[in-house]
C-alpha cells in the first residue's frame, strides 16, 4: 500500500476504532497536516505506530511496513513476538543490538544466538 495522506487520515479512523491512544493520533495528524506523509514516517515513534497497528487493526502481518518497523529494535521484538508469533529472521541483525531486546526475543522463541568473532 503507498502511503498518502487520503490512505493515512483512514488508518487514523481505524486506529481510532481500535481505541488506539489519543495522544499518539494527534501526533500523527498533526505531523500529517504539518510535513505530510513524509513527516509522520521521519517521527520517532512511526515503528511502533506500523508495529501496533499490525497488530490490532490488521490482526496479521503488514509487509509494506516491515522497513519501518524493523528500525527500532523494540518494535521489532513486539512485531515478532505479537503479530509474526515466531523467529523473524530479516530484523534479528537490529535485535541483536540491543542486549535487553536480544535476551528477550532469544528467550521467547528458545534459542541462542551464535558469536560471531
Amino acid at each position: 500500500m503507498k502511503l498518502t495522506i487520503e490512505n493515512v487520515k483512514k488508518m487514523l479512523k481505524k486506529a481510532k476504532k481500535a481505541d488506539a491512544c489519543s495522544e499518539a493520533l494527534t501526533e500523527i495528524r498533526c505531523l500529517l497536516d504539518e510535513g505530510g506523509v513524509e513527516a509522520v514516517l521521519a517521527s520517532d515513534e512511526c515503528s511502533w505506530w506500523a508495529y501496533w497497528y499490525a497488530e490490532n487493526v490488521l490482526k496479521t502481518r503488514w509487509p509494506e511496513a516491515e522497513d519501518e518497523i524493523q528500525k527500532d529494535a523494540y518494535a521489532a521484538y513486539a512485531y515478532a513476538v505479537h503479530v509474526i508469533k515466531g523467529r523473524w529472521p530479516e530484523a534479528e541483525d537490529l535485535i541483536r543490538r540491543n542486549a535487553w531486546v536480544a535476551y528477550n526475543y532469544a528467550k521467547h522463541f528458545k534459542f541462542e544466538w551464535s558469536i560471531q568473532c
